[in-house]
């Protein structure tokens, strides 16, 4: 028997020690193998369990030396409690100093409101690892301090190596100083880099990225302090120049039960979650291989048993993660085990007892107890929305919506520009889209000598301009060197220009100068939208100009297909008007638009006049034929250069008066399509004669002075309160009766909240000074973690931050819901309440620093004043939140900690009064007071306390940060301000605010009557017609009416056809000057007549002046005739040259012998080519006649004798004879 019980007793224990070294053994293989320190503990022993990885076999090339520098911000504001800013900044910056290679050398600076040197760079990671265990919390943000001590670090180091500057700092400091002590860095260490790091939600991003450099990834922000170790891990690469070997490890824990996790080796885990069944804990380690190793790598972590029993410390979910330099990825798994033997305290020594098999059989009966469970952050319900009360509904209303027609509009000189100005800004005025219509001005460089045209606020834009610069000395003095001028510029008084001392760089006092520089330009001044357009369809890299031709072209091509009209408006008396009008009109006639061209004629007619009109006359006249001009050295030929010629009012004594009536009338024209209807169609030189009267009334501007005045009486009286002077804010006090009642609130956990105060908060209420004992604290505050590794008392801390920042998101809606019921904004009296708790958390801080003597609670007064820290941080964030806003509003006031504004920023309430006084001064309306002010009243009294109504500021928490923040909510819209205020944050601001109350625009819309409008008198009554709702009461004596819907014009337009001349009161005889050649060889043709024959040359026809482009050709073709080169054979003209023979025309008995002759002459002369197409030679010998022979010897060709008959060959001799008269000399 007792054999038999020897037997098994020896079984028992060799089965069991057999059990206890196979699964005691380490787990795994060489890639992830798991051991511990030896097989069976008792239960008041620790376990340390060690990780063993054998990285994967990367090539990586040598580190260069660097010197680092750690620059950390200890500020208040980091907190120092565990999971606080501070604390985490501290581990992640232990893990990249542990993770550095040897020839990386660290040194450490830690800064607040002054800036200290806390470790020298070193090669001994020892010490600044110490150093940075010594780092506690501290005061303001003076970064500019921590700088000037980074440039005596580096001082302190190697020389000729890297350096490298690593900042983590998550508030405001002085901007200037900030970046002048940078580039003091800089200048020290001119191969250094300066990385930044951003913490939360207000650091001043703009001040970091100044500092870091001009490399974007020199800068990188970071939300959340738990993102700060995975950051600087990744940074260890980064600043080491290497391209690392990353590995994570994903070690799963039997923890809480059978094992209590206790620590977690010198490598802090970048993170430590419990299974969401609480059956294991995950642990995970980040680590950055920069050089290569062969040797494994080794993690340790202890654990505390809770259970008795046979147990594995870790299951077999763990991986091991490998990221390698070439981007190729590994991954290594865990096995389950090793097992270790928890026995009772003191009963180490009866493993061979309780061995194994003992648990596996009688395991079930010894009960482990579960883990009391950790508490959760409460998950708070959203607060409610505040509620606003309906906006007033904008009532029913048909508003007149104006539709105009596609144009392109071209305006030339000095009145071009005031027309399309003011045209402009009519369009923007009545809501039109900016594409419907397309302004041009063209003018000469002088246009910079002089102001731009401004109407109420409008300018024309650069996309709007094309400004030729051509200095015409060149080609004058090109001119002079030839022996003879070309024919199509004998027109150009080169000898009389060159003598001038007047610039040859501006055209505005000489017509023929104007089309000169037009004719020369190769290229224009034109806007940046087109170049970047002419960019993005060549691909070019370099801004290119423009042809000018090509920018009208561009426009042309889409009114084109919108069947729209082109327009160009134009001064008689303007040089720049008159001797570009033609050449403008024959580029769109080039491109397949005809032209509605809109002249203002002159008080009395000039030469300048008389030879624009003349010009004009032939074209009209001649419309059918093609008219042929040298622009870019080669001839282009157009026709139908102009589809109605409109003369409107005569000029005033100003361009600035004039343009009113032209703009006036650029708007009929195109917005009621039934005016253009009664201009009557061109025949010959007959045009329109249109007389305009009347007024626009204001939209758009009226609109924009209502909603300006709104907004200062809602916003700057009604919501504010505030007193404007000389740009200077004054802001009421806030109540401290008020302020009391909302601190008292705040403390007291009033029935206002809906959410409940944390223990902490509650007992500090109590122990505020000087009547309250901050002992109370500790009562009943039992479970502080003070003895709980850091990642449970990070936990732990986290709550606290948690429940603190919806106490205080509940009071923050309290106090802003009672201020909104008073119809105020508030934000200055919850200001004021802020900075007292921030005062109070202050003294409790204080009190309880008092007490760190008593050496029985320094470590929980230490850990209740972290919280407190951490307390009060919230606080400065929401203290920072609304500083921006009043800031924004207001501008920066005495007592605020934020920074001071960009110089250029303007606060909304003196944006909201600039604008007002631009809206007042914009609005084209005599009676303002009598008519306007009236309704505004009785607007603002039905619309005004709904809209007060609409505005209101709200507190919203980020849910992954706990951050509070300040919102605007002005009906739908909710706005969050910048952190770093910018002038666009104003200007999006207002913006929005103004949307917001777009919605009434057409409420205002409604208010134009008939007492708007004054009755005036009507020249001609009979031959008008009148347009606008209002216009009966305005025109009454005209009858008929075109439209009468728009209630925003009222006009009368006389409408009378006449011939060109006659409406300019020009006679044949008129002195004139002229910019196309066929008109100036024409009048020299005949002025040749009048010096050489003392008499006055017949009239020329337009016809007849259209063949004189080149006079030398048209003397050729009468040689031609008087030398019988020219035959009739049957029914063809032919003409021989060069030995050639050409046909040139043709006969038929149904047309006139004179028209017959000038069909041959313009196909000779004007095309220089046969009716084959075949380009005809030039003559090969000169002819020279007596000039009193040459009509005689022309007159006896066949093709001449049948013409002479008609009464226009009288004129056709003094053309011969002016012709001899000018070439006799060869």
């Amino acid at each position: 028997m007792w054999m038999f019980i020897l037997i098994l007793f020896s079984l028992w224990i060799g089965l069991g020690w057999l059990l206890l070294f196979l699964k005691g053994k380490p787990a795994g293989n060489k890639s992830f193998r798991r051991k511990v320190d030896k097989r069976f503990y008792d239960r008041a022993e620790t376990v340390t369990v060690s990780l063993e990885l054998t990285p994967p076999v990367a090539k990586t090339a040598s580190v260069e030396d660097n010197d680092i520098v750690l620059v950390l911000d200890h500020s208040a504001s980091m907190g120092y409690a565990p999971g606080s800013p501070l604390r985490e900044a501290v581990r992640a910056m232990e893990n990249f100093v542990q993770q550095l290679p040897a020839p990386c050398q660290v040194g450490l600076i830690m800064f607040d409101h002054e800036a200290q040197i806390l470790c020298n760079i070193t090669e001994n990671k020892e010490d600044v690892l110490r150093a940075l265990k010594s780092v506690g919390p501290g005061g303001n943000t003076q970064l500019h301090l921590a700088l000037d001590k980074c440039g005596e670090a580096f001082a302190e180091g190697r020389n000729g190596v890297k350096k490298t500057f690593l900042l983590l700092s998550d508030g405001e400091s002085d901007r200037k100083a900030a970046d002048n002590a940078a580039a003091r860095v800089r200048e020290q260490a001119p191969n250094s880099t300066m990385i930044c790091v951003g913490f939360g939600p207000y650091v001043d991003e703009a001040l970091m990225k100044s500092v870091a450099g001009e490399l974007e990834q020199n800068y990188i922000h970071v939300d959340t302090a738990d993102d700060l170790e995975p950051l600087f891990n990744r940074l260890a690469g980064v600043v080491s120049g290497q391209s690392a070997t990353d590995l994570l490890i994903e070690e799963q824990v039997m923890a809480p039960r059978p094992f209590h996790l206790e620590t977690t080796g010198e490598l802090h885990p970048v993170g430590i979650h419990q299974t969401a069944d609480n059956s294991s804990t995950q642990v995970a380690w980040f680590k950055s291989l920069l050089q290569q190793q062969s040797e494994a790598l080794s993690f340790t972590y202890t654990l505390k048993p809770e259970c008795l029993g046979w147990h594995s410390v870790a299951s077999a979910d763990a991986q091991a993660r490998w990221k390698m330099p070439n981007g190729t990825k590994d991954t290594a798994s865990g096995a389950a085990g090793p097992k270790v033997l928890i026995l009772p305290n003191g009963f180490a020594w009866a493993w061979w007892l309780l061995n194994p098999l003992f648990w596996l059989i009688f395991g079930r009966l010894f009960k482990c107890v579960q883990p009391k469970p950790q508490p959760q952050a409460i998950e708070e319900s959203p607060l409610p929305t505040p509620t606003l009360p309906a906006p007033i509904g904008v009532p029913e209303s048909q508003v007149y919506v104006p539709k105009v027609r596609p144009a392109l509009v071209i305006g030339l000189g000095e009145l071009g520009e005031w027309t399309l100005t003011r045209f402009k800004w009519q369009l923007q005025d009545r809501y039109i889209d900016n594409e419907v219509v397309d302004l041009v001005v063209i003018q000469d460089s002088g246009v910079h000598n002089r102001p731009a045209v401004t109407i109420r606020g409008c300018v024309l834009d650069e996309a709007e301009r094309v400004i030729i610069q051509q200095d015409l000395r060149p080609y004058l003095e090109e001119l002079r060197r030839q022996e003879t001028p070309p024919e199509s510029r004998y027109w150009v008084p080169w000898r009389q220009w060159l003598s001038e001392t007047r610039p040859l760089t501006t055209y505005t006092d000489e017509r023929r100068k104007a089309r000169l520089a037009l004719l020369l330009q190769e290229s224009a001044v034109v806007s940046q939208k087109e170049t970047e357009q002419s960019l993005s369809v060549e691909g070019q890299g370099e801004a290119e100009k423009l042809p000018l031709e090509e920018r009208v072209k561009r426009s042309l091509k889409r009114i084109q297909e919108q069947e729209g009209l082109v327009l160009i408006v134009a001064g008689a008396n303007d040089a720049e008007g008159s001797g570009m009008l033609a050449e403008v009109a024959h580029i769109c006639a080039s491109h397949g638009a005809g032209v509605t061209a809109i002249l203002v004629p002159e008080m009395s007619a000039s030469p300048e006049t008389a030879g624009m009109v003349k010009e004009l006359e032939r074209m009209l006249i001649m419309r059918g034929e093609s008219i042929p001009s040298d622009r870019g050295e080669q001839t282009v030929f157009a026709e139908q250069l102009f589809d109605r010629v409109i003369v409107a009012n005569e000029f005033q004594h100003s361009a600035e008066v004039t343009s009113e009536a032209i703009s006036h009338l650029l708007w009929d024209m195109l917005a009621y399509p039934e005016l253009l209807e009664q201009v009557p169609s061109m025949r010959d030189d007959i045009c329109s004669q249109l007389q305009l009267q009347g007024n626009a009334l204001p939209q758009r501007s009226l609109w924009h002075w209502v909603r300006e005045m709104t907004l200062s009486d809602l916003i700057n009286q009604q919501w504010l309160g505030a007193i404007l002077t000389e740009n200077q804010v004054t802001l009421s006090a806030a109540k401290a009766e008020t302020v009391k009642e909302y601190i008292a609130a705040f403390w007291d956990n009033s029935s206002m909240h809906q959410r409940l105060p944390t223990p902490l908060l509650t007992k500090s209420a109590k122990a505020l000074p000087p009547q309250g004992n901050p002992l109370i604290i500790l009562e009943e505050l039992l479970e502080l973690p003070l003895e709980k590794p850091y990642h449970e008392q990070k936990a732990y801390c986290d709550r606290e931050r948690h429940a603190f920042s919806a106490y205080l998101e509940a009071w923050c809606y309290f106090t802003l819901e009672a201020e909104s019921e008073k119809g105020q904004w508030g934000l200055v009296t919850l200001l004021e309440a802020v900075r007292h708790i921030e005062q109070d958390f202050e003294k409790l801080i204080d009190s309880v620093n008092k007490l760190l003597g008593n050496t029985a609670l320094v470590e929980q007064l230490s850990f209740v004043s972290s919280i407190y820290t951490d307390y009060q941080q919230a606080v400065r964030g929401l203290r920072s939140s609304l500083e921006r806003w009043i800031a924004v509003f207001v501008g920066w006031q005495s007592g605020m900690q934020v920074n001071p504004l960009p110089q250029d920023f303007v606060p909304v309430c003196l944006a909201i009064e600039k604008q007002k006084q631009v809206a007042v001064n914009n609005l084209p309306f005599p009676k303002v007071k009598e008519t306007l002010e009236p309704l505004y009243k009785a607007w603002y009294g039905q619309y005004g306390d709904n809209l007060l109504q609409q505005l209101r500021f709200q507190v919203k928490s980020d849910l992954q940060t706990r951050h509070l923040e300040i919102q605007l909510r002005f009906f739908d819209s909710v706005l969050t301000h910048s952190n770093n205020l910018t002038v666009s944050f104003s200007n999006d601001l207002m913006v929005s605010l103004r949307e917001a109350l777009d919605r009434y625009k057409e409420v205002v819309f409604q208010w134009p009557a008939e007492d708007w409008v004054v009755a005036e008198n009507v020249p001609n009554p009979a031959n008008s017609l009148r347009l606008g709702n209002f216009s009966r009461r305005a025109y009454q004596e005209v009858n008929q009416v075109i439209n009468d819907s728009d209630p925003f014009v009222s006009a009368a337009i006389s409408i009378n056809s006449s011939p060109l001349k006659q409406i300019f009161r020009l006679d044949e005889n008129s002195p004139a000057i002229y910019a196309w050649p066929e008109e100036a060889n024409a009048a020299r043709i005949a002025d040749n007549i009048r010096f050489m024959q003392s008499r006055q040359a017949e009239a020329f026809s337009p016809k007849v002046v259209s063949f004189m482009r080149d006079t030398r050709r048209l003397y050729d073709f009468m040689a031609d005739l008087a030398k019988d080169r020219v035959t009739i054979e049957g029914q063809r003209i032919m003409l021989s040259r060069a030995d050639r023979v050409f046909e040139v025309g043709s006969t038929s008995p149904q047309r006139e012998e004179m028209e017959m002759f000038e069909d041959v002459v313009r196909q000779v002369v004007a095309l220089g080519v046969s009716v084959n197409g075949e380009l005809l030679p030039q003559p090969l010998s000169f002819w020279t006649v007596a000039p009193e022979e040459a009509a005689r010897l022309v007159e006896q060709n066949s093709l001449v004798r049948a013409a002479s008959g008609s009464p226009a060959w009288a004129m056709w001799k003094d053309v011969i004879l002016g012709l001899a008269l000018e070439h006799r000399g060869g």
